[in-house]
């Protein structure tokens, strides 16, 4: 995912973050804007990784998308809009630069796309493969989670939940929270990209927030796919996770209103009960 600048500027997209999902149907890189709106358009090549890429600039859920942007030109039309994308050949490198930390925390290994299982399916599918869990013991999954998720919001982006993972073939679009006995799904993310990183996000109805109430205790589950189909094999990490009520006030809200996304701040912040701002 780029860096989301505070100016005027559109944020930048390297294309080649896509470069799997051209390789994988036969096609190049696109070198400009047409070969990519030529190449988009097929039918045969998926359009999630843009999507995920306007959801999270535009902050939008599936259903804000496919209002806005209902086909597949749409999509493409409003990916070039909120993006400077910068092509191959754009610009040259004289020497190689030193790794940053978004670079060295990147996925080696970047998953598939695959079709999202919804809450009921994600449990269907877990009781029909529970065979088939198993424990990463050799520490190939890394999660940095949030602080602290809030009940009956979205887990977006900004929560920062973080994951790594040294495994091929893992579903990009299933990224599965279990209750601590790994017998129930309590939420169903995907990742997406911000400045390197994988990072979870998680629909509203995607998550069963009774399943986190007083406890802090859970699992983080990947899929294995192939060929863009998932084949039942889990694999799960014990982390730590908390849950609590967002805060109702009566205080004035500040939000100042940026060029890519929202930022909103509450006054009275240093002293909760103090009269200044």
């Amino acid at each position: 995912m780029s860096k989301i600048t505070i100016d005027n500027k559109k944020p930048d997209f390297d294309i080649t973050q896509g470069k799997e999902n051209f390789e994988k149907k036969g096609y190049h890189v696109p070198a400009n804007e047409q070969e990519f709106r030529e190449i988009m358009a097929k039918k045969n090549i998926s359009v999630i990784f843009i999507s995920n890429e306007i959801k999270n600039v535009m902050n939008w859920d599936d259903d804000e998308l496919d209002e806005e942007c209902p086909d597949r030109a749409s999509k493409i039309d409003k990916f070039l809009g909120i993006y400077n994308v910068i092509y191959p050949g754009n610009g040259e490198k004289t020497e190689e630069t030193p790794k940053t930390e978004s670079e060295e925390s990147a996925n080696v290994y970047e998953g598939l796309d695959t079709e999202q299982l919804t809450l009921d399916e994600a449990r269907k599918f877990l009781d029909a493969n529970h065979s088939k869990l198993k424990k990463d013991v050799n520490g190939l999954i890394k999660v940095k989670t949030p602080p602290t998720i809030y009940e009956n919001k979205a887990v977006t982006a900004n929560s920062d939940f973080r994951i790594q993972y040294e495994l091929e073939n893992i579903s990009r679009s299933n990224v599965l929270i279990l209750n601590d006995e790994l017998t129930v799904v309590l939420a169903v993310g995907k990742t997406v990209k911000r400045e390197g990183r994988d990072i979870i996000t998680i629909e509203k109805d995607s998550i069963d927030y009774d399943g986190f109430k007083n406890k802090v205790q859970f699992n983080i589950a990947l899929l294995k796919a192939e060929n863009e189909t998932l084949t039942g094999e889990i694999i799960y990490k014990p982390i730590t996770l908390r849950m609590q009520a967002m805060k109702e006030t009566d205080r004035v809200l500040c939000i100042d209103f940026g060029t890519s996304n929202t930022t909103a701040g509450s006054y009275r912040i240093k002293d909760e009960f103090g009269y200044d701002p």
